[in-house]
This record gives C-alpha cells, structure tokens and sequence, in this order.
C-alpha cells in the first residue's frame, strides 16, 4: 500500500506563520477551511444535473495566473457553490476536522496565522528566478526581551511591517532554525513540555501571575530556540535537564530566575577588578606579548615590510591582468575601472548577487542514508543556488603584502621622544585599537579607526577614515560604517584629535544604532596611522583582536602585541579562530554585535581590552596563590 504525503499533514497547521511555500505539506489556515468545506460538500452533496460544477477552465486559468505572474492579465477563483442538503446538519462532523481538532496542539483562545503569501516569480531574459524571503533567527541574549526577526529579501521585495509582527502574538510552535537538532514533532514536544512547567510555576504566584502568559510563552520560545542553535547532537539530553530542573524548581527559585532574566548585561556593566594597581596590570601584560611573529607570518601576519621593488612588481602585475579580480562575495570574475569607464561603471560583469552568511555543514543524525548538503543559514538554500541578496558592484580584497604595500608603503613604528599623554596627562604605555574596513576600487581599506588607552580605557581616537579608492561598499553589516556617516561627517588633520576621557561604550553600541555617532573624518589611511603613531613607539603594546587584520589596514609593522585570538586559542589551533562575540559572552558575560546596525569599533576595542584585563586578573591570582605557597613551604 503507498501512502501519499501530500495531505497527511494537513491536519496539522504550518509551524511557520508566514509560509512561503507554494506547495507547503503543512495545513494553513486558508487551506483548512477551503479543504474542509470542499469534503464535507463531496459527502453531502450528490451531483446532479442542475447542480454547478467548477469548470475545468476555471481551474485552468487559475494554475495559469499563479505561473504567469509577470503578465499584466488578472485571474479570478471561483469556488463551487453547492446545493443546501437538510440531512447534512444533522450527520457527524468530518473526518478531517476531527484529525485536526485531536492532532492540533494549539488551544482555540490562539489566534491563527495570517495566509500564506504567493511568492512571485519574475522573469530576466529566459531566465525565471524565484524571489522569496525567509526569515533569519539569530540567539536572543535576554529570554524575555520582545520577539525580533529580520528578513533577508531577494530583488525588490518588501518587508513586512514591525508593526504589524510585534502586535501579532506568538503561538507555542517551535521557531525555524537553520539546522534542526531533532525532528520537528520532538521540537514541538520538548517545547510543550517546557513551557507547561514554565506556566505551572507562573500560577504559583499570589498575584495569579508572575509575567503574564503570552510572556510565558515568549520565554518557553527563546529558550528552546537557543538550545537548539547551540547545542546540536546533545539538544535533547540538554532540554530534558532544563525540564526537570524547572519541575525541581520552587516559587522563589522562579522569581528570582525572571528577573534575572529582565536584567540586561550589557547596562551598568561593573569594571573589571583584577586585584592589582595599573603598573603591575603593565608588567603582567608584557609576559602576554607574541614573542616571535614571524612564526605567524603563514596567517596573515607581515613582521616586516615588504620592499620598494616587490611593491612595484605587484603594481606591474595589477596593470598588465588590466584590473581582473576574483569577486571575494560571488567569486565572479570582473574587471575594476579606477577612474570609472565611459559609461560610468566602477566593475563589469553586472551586479553581484551573493549570500551574505558563511555556509554550514548540518549536523550528521542517525536516520542520514547519505551525505546532507550544505546550505546558507541566511535564506536555507543549499550550496551551489543563486546568491540572495544582490549589490551593486564586486568587490575583491587584496591579501599578498606586496599588494597592499602597492597601496600605501608599510612602516616600522618609528621612534620618537614626545609622545602624546592620554586625558589624564599619562604616558600610553599600551593601546587597544580596531578597524573597520570596507571595499573600493583598490580592494579592502580602512574605513574607521579607534584607540583605546589600556588599561585605563581614554578614548585616544575615534574617528572615520576617507579611502584611497572609490568606495564600492561601506560592508555596513560588518563595519557599522553607514553612508549616512560619511555624509555628515567633519573632515579634520591628525593633529587635531585629542584624547578623551573614558566613555560607556558598551551601554551606547548596545543600546544604539552606531550610525546615529556624528564622527570626525580623517582625510586617508595614511592620515590615521600618523594619528596612531602620535601615542605609539616601538616600546608600546599594541593589543587587539586579530590585529594582523588592524595592523596591515594602516600598514604598519610593530614589536610588540596581544593578540586576543593567540591569548585565547581555538580548540582546533590556527588557522581556526574563536570570534570576539563569542569570547565577550563566554568570559565576560557580556553581548556584543547583536544589533542591527553592525559592529562598532569603539564596542569592540574596549571589550578586547576586558579580555585583556581578564587574563592578566587571572595569572595574577595564580602568581599569588604560588607566592602564598612558597611562603608557607619555607614557614615549615
């Protein structure tokens, strides 16, 4: 016997409210009441010869309207009116409705999804290509904070109101992820199981409700979702302790959990105490300097500068390829033009359509007969489909150090006996720096530059960089530069940026849209690493994270730094390395680049610097603890 899966879910609702799907085995809340008063009229009703009938060139012309969306000709469903049968009020509800009201785990006070939308298909030459949107479901550091999605559209699509999504209650329907942990029925379950406990401690209150119940159901979502994108293969054994621990749990217990939940990490945060004065902070940190780079030099590290003539070799080489390069989005071949061509292009080759995140490899499980392809978590399409977003030019980033020295001449941090003071008039023993890059015509510049002194935390800089090339993109989503910046930027010389005291930046990058800073600029890279080189010599500890990347964008050449990636290594070594999000998270209990506007240099120099600090607090509680030992040994 073969069974046929096309309407064996229909019982049961879509998980996704917005389903884009045009064949979605999944009921909708459309397709339930067309399905079911289509059955219960086939049962109820005989045809006869008076009675209408759908013409089949009704049908037709609908199938039609759907595939020929790009044709100005309307189409019009006309749904067949069936004769009254008096018998039919009296006979048993149909099968269909009471699998559906027996399957479905959705109580009825729930309101039901919006209809799906139709996904147009638009035509490019002979070309058809689907444009769809999907959702993109990032982690939420705080479990009761509102429920945010952003959508990735492809072309020209419009996205929905927020409006609209944040009046539009959760239902207690597992969130999609980019690769589930377990099958969608086991989700449902846990997440049923979760968010009953959740309730039953919530009635426990006086008040007859701790959070109110939609609240509840917010929580049991977030939960779940990040143990499902964190967790993977042990979601399961993971969730089940979390039930168990809430079934263990007392009132008090609950009341303190929410509101621990409540409180944001990243406001007030408290400064780091790492028992010891500044100068001894100096002293340990010097032992955490990378004693021999050119170890690193196979990792993107330049120890020393690159000579004149293998600069202008590459130089050579760049002219005589007549400006070809491999787009670093799309991987698309193109050509740059500089100076723009006759009909104003900055690449050839059309626009560059491309996933913006990085692919990942599902989870294996035991019910794989094979091996599972790869896809984008940015719109779930497998390895191999079109891109879904579309620029408009390539972009390319030059990595080879006599390219980039082809662009701005490397330095070796010079010499010199006036060093600027920080805003407390100290000599800056150590800076914290990061940049931001974007592309232009002569591949990834700098952008914007700030610099932190440590480990007292002044603002020495803070200011955007103007490019040597023509901008082709400010890579906002990365960088947090905008457009809007650089357009209401003041353009100042080096020598008129001054320190200032220490800020809050982590509460301001959390808490706002980096393009809403009003920043000085800086009038070329060059401009900016003479700027740096005010507080820096060669006695100096430059400290960053990945600060090959910070060191070749002003291309310069330093003895001594920390490096956050080398202090807290990757479990799998270099080239692997653990991300600045991740390590702030895991040591500092704190979120950073969660927002919608991008990083924010300022944000991330200041919490490499926290790391910094934990580290040294950390071996100088070991030292401590050998001291102690030491003097009890020679005491007996």
């Amino acid at each position: 016997m073969v069974f046929y899966t096309t309407n064996l879910f229909k019982g049961v609702r879509c998980p996704e409210r917005n389903c884009q799907i045009l064949n979605c085995i999944f009921g909708h809340h459309e397709d339930e009441h067309v399905v079911q008063e289509e059955k219960g009229s086939e049962r109820n009703h005989v045809p006869t010869r008076n009675s209408p009938t759908t013409s089949p060139k009704t049908v037709c012309q609908g199938v039609v309207g759907i595939l020929n969306s790009g044709s100005k000709s309307s189409c019009t469903y006309t749904k067949a009116q069936p004769e009254e049968d008096p018998s039919a009020a009296q006979r048993l509800p149909s099968t269909n409705q009471e699998v559906t009201e027996k399957i479905s785990p959705l109580p009825s006070s729930h309101p039901e999804a919006p209809p799906a939308k139709r996904r147009k298909i638009s035509s490019t030459g002979s070309d058809a290509v689907n444009a769809t949107s999907n959702d993109v479901v990032t982690p939420r550091s705080n479990l009761l904070g509102p429920n945010k999605s952003s959508q990735t559209s492809l072309g020209n699509g419009k996205k929905e109101s927020k409006s609209a999504a944040k009046a539009d209650p959760e239902r207690l329907v597992p969130r999609r992820v980019p690769i589930d942990p377990v099958p969608f029925s086991k989700r449902l379950l846990y997440l049923q199981h979760l968010h009953a406990e959740m309730a039953r401690l919530n009635s426990l209150s006086p008040k007859g409700g701790l959070i109110p119940k939609q609240q509840t159901i917010k929580m049991a979502l977030n939960e779940e979702e990040r143990l499902a994108l964190e967790k993977g293969s042990v979601y399961a054994n993971v969730l089940k302790l979390r039930i168990s621990a809430y079934k263990k749990m007392k009132f008090p217990d609950w009341e303190s959990h929410v509101k621990s939940l409540r409180t944001d990490k990243t406001t007030n945060p408290k400064p780091r105490d790492t028992g010891v004065s500044p100068s001894e902070e100096l002293s340990i940190a010097r032992t955490l300097v990378v004693t021999d780079q050119s170890a690193l030099a196979k990792h993107g590290y330049i120890p020393t500068p690159p000579n004149e003539a293998a600069a202008q070799e590459a130089a050579a080489a760049v002219l005589a390829s007549k400006n070809y390069e491999i787009c670093e989005r799309c991987a698309a071949r193109f050509q740059v033009f500089p100076d723009r061509d006759a009909s104003g292009r900055l690449t050839s080759n059309g626009p560059c359509r491309y996933h913006p995140l990085r692919k990942v490899q599902p989870m294996p499980s035991k019910a794989d007969t094979g091996p599972r392809e790869a896809s984008y978590p940015c719109c779930g399409q497998t390895v191999g489909n079109d891109g879904c977003t579309t620029a408009e030019w390539h972009v390319f980033k030059a990595s080879s150090p006599a390219r980039l020295a082809a662009v701005l001449p490397f330095v070796n941090t010079p010499e010199i006996d006036n060093a600027l003071q920080d805003a407390q008039g100290k000599p800056v023993d150590a800076i914290v720096f990061d940049c931001e890059m974007g592309f232009t015509t002569l591949g990834m510049e700098l952008i914007r530059i700030t610099a932190l002194s440590w480990p007292g935390g002044d603002v020495l800089i803070d200011a955007l960089v103007r490019p040597f090339g023509i901008i082709l993109d400010l890579n906002s989503r990365f960088s947090g530069v905008w457009p809007q910046q650089f357009a209401n930027a003041v353009e100042i010389e080096a020598a008129d940026i001054r320190p200032s005291p220490k800020i809050r930046l982590a509460v301001e990058g959390a808490q706002s849209r980096p393009s809403s800073k009003t920043l000085p600029m800086l009038k070329s890279p060059l401009a900016a690493r003479a700027a740096l080189l005010a507080y820096a010599t060669p006695k100096t500890i430059l400290i960053g994270h990945a600060i090959e990347n910070d060191l070749n964008a002003i291309r310069l050449c330093h003895p001594l730094i920390i490096d956050t990636v080398l202090l807290f290594p990757h479990p799998k070594g270099l080239p692997m390395r653990c991300g600045l999000r991740a390590l702030a998270e895991k040591f500092l209990g704190k979120i950073i680049q969660s927002g919608e506007g991008g990083h924010d240099a300022a944000e991330d120099a200041q919490v490499t610097g926290e790391l910094v600090r934990a580290e040294v607090g950390k071996r100088a509680r070991l030292g401590l603890k050998e001291k102690q030992v030491k003097a009890a040994k020679a005491k007996a």
